[in-house]
């Protein structure tokens, strides 16, 4: 046999073994079906990092804040650096790299891979559905257990006048998050005309936990009189098994240090601490003051990048006197 031969020879053997070896290789097994099943899990509290899902692209957002985000099931976003090369409505296979929750959506990172399903494959049949609510328990409604307003005096010169408004919301449920709750602040005169009305949303509240909202709204100079009414009501998106984990309560942060500073420019300093292990992007941090149990004034301020057990420093301003006397309340909720 010539050189030339042999060459031939040992090159057809090496591809025959290249293929033997290949037919003999298993392919990756699909996890996950379907986006549906795949969210089921997710809210269900489930670590699916190092899994494989198939789903449907429903949107496609090339210049999101956090970079190519494909939209999917009801609160999925999958999230690349680059171009996937994807049209909407294209089924896409993926393997998981890192899942983060932020108010109610879930951000993942994920390469494409080539996935086939087995009998092992999970689909939407198999799972509840993630916006559905746990069946062992009824939802209860958000309880309104506590509110308040004030008119600011208003500024030289100016037409109008602002009226900050908040409202305490509690979850009574014991396993079911709120999402989007909301309070709604309407100005009114005793026979019910309607002078303004205005909206705080927030993110969610989790399980047992209450959080304040905080807002306020341009009103007309001289529509507020002692006879004016002023109601505060509640209300919220959906409830959800949501992944109890991987969001904060209020009671996750801390709050310390809280002092008064008086002078011609008097402030209130504090220091806030995240107690969890996870960073928190923004929380907005409420302020009550309140007179003989009545509630007499509140603001809030958002605090951003709030790392595990590092404490922040934090201040209100006001260039007028805080009411006297009065006891301060804090609550900070995730955003």
């Amino acid at each position: 046999m010539s050189r030339w031969n042999r060459r031939i020879t040992a090159l057809l053997a090496v591809l025959l073994i290249c293929a033997l070896s290949a037919c003999g290789q298993s392919q990756i097994p699909l996890d996950y079906g379907d986006e549906t099943a795949f969210e089921a899990d997710l809210n269900a509290g489930k670590n699916l990092v190092g899994k494989t899902v198939s789903f449907v692209a429903a949107e496609l957002h090339p210049q999101s804040l956090y970079g190519y985000d494909i939209w999917a099931g009801e609160h999925l976003n999958f999230i690349s650096s680059k171009n996937p090369d994807i049209e909407v409505g294209q089924t896409v296979t993926v393997k998981v790299t890192a899942v983060e929750s932020v108010i109610g959506s879930w951000f993942i990172g994920y390469e494409k891979v080539d996935a086939a399903a087995d009998e092992n494959t999970i689909y939407a049949a198999d799972v509840e559905a993630s916006d559905s609510a746990d069946e062992s328990e009824a939802p209860q409604p958000l309880e309104l257990t506590d509110g308040g307003w004030y008119a600011a005096p208003p500024r030289s010169g100016a037409d109008t006048i602002y009226l900050h408004y908040c409202g305490m919301m509690h979850n009574p449920n014991e396993t079911l998050v709120a999402t989007y709750p909301k309070i709604t602040a309407t100005i009114s005169n005793p026979d019910g005309t309607v002078i303004a009305t205005d909206s705080q949303t927030g993110g969610t509240i989790m399980p047992g936990d209450t959080v304040t909202l905080v807002s306020m709204m341009s009103v007309p100079l001289g529509r507020i009189t002692d006879e004016t009414m002023v109601s505060i009501q509640p209300s919220w998106d959906s409830f959800s098994s949501a992944n109890l984990k991987q969001m904060p309560r209020t009671t996750d942060f801390e709050i310390s240090h809280v002092a008064e500073q008086p002078g011609s420019h008097n402030f209130i300093t504090g220091v806030i601490r995240n107690l969890t292990e996870n960073t928190v992007d923004s929380v907005s941090l409420a302020m009550v003051m309140r007179k003989e149990g009545k509630i007499v004034f509140m603001e809030n301020k958002f605090l951003d990048d709030l790392r595990p057990g590092s404490p922040i420093a934090c201040q209100f301003d006001r260039y007028s006197a805080w009411p006297e006397p009065a006891a301060v309340e804090f609550s900070a909720p995730a955003w």
